[in-house]
């Protein structure tokens, strides 16, 4: 049986990824801060970085925003989840995939209760997502709430064994 991998989740989908990486981003400037008692301060006219004593405030406003960008990364993940677990499944076609740098996004149409909706999923651009082209058909777990949104199944499910 297939199951949802947080993994297979950061590596695929550009939200969760991007909270990821932020939130490590943010988790780092909090410990150099507590380690060190100094705020990184960018100088905009010179283009330099300069440190200043650290306060309170800049530690807490980094903890915070941390912290803010771990409950997104969790939250899309628990939605992922939720969809991929309870969602009813069907095939949809590809439509259009587009790739800019390292990120991009699959459209896709398929068909539930005989109404047809497109959708899309923003994702990042690696040796799997790159082996999609229009026309593929792809199976795709539809969201029990929102019948317009849709997950590709092989993007966040660990491979058959």
């Amino acid at each position: 049986m297939q199951r949802v991998s947080v993994g297979r989740i950061l590596k695929n989908d550009y939200g969760a990824f991007l909270s990821a990486c932020f939130g490590f981003v943010f988790l780092g400037i909090s410990v150099y801060i507590a380690a060190s008692g100094k705020t990184p301060v960018f100088n905009r006219l010179r283009h330099s970085l300069k440190f200043a004593a650290a306060s309170w405030v800049s530690f807490a406003v980094m903890v915070i925003l941390m912290a803010l960008f771990f409950i997104l990364l969790a939250k899309r993940i628990a939605h992922i989840r939720r969809i991929l677990e309870t969602g009813p499944r069907t095939f949809a076609t590809v439509t259009g995939i587009y790739f800019d740098r390292d990120r991009g996004r699959i459209d896709y149409q398929y068909m539930d209760g005989g109404q047809k909706y497109t959708s899309g999923t923003a994702i990042m651009k690696n040796k799997q997502t790159k082996e999609i082209a229009v026309g593929d058909e792809i199976e795709v777990a539809i969201d029990p709430r929102n019948s317009k949104k849709a997950l590709i199944l092989f993007l966040y499910l660990t491979p058959s064994t």
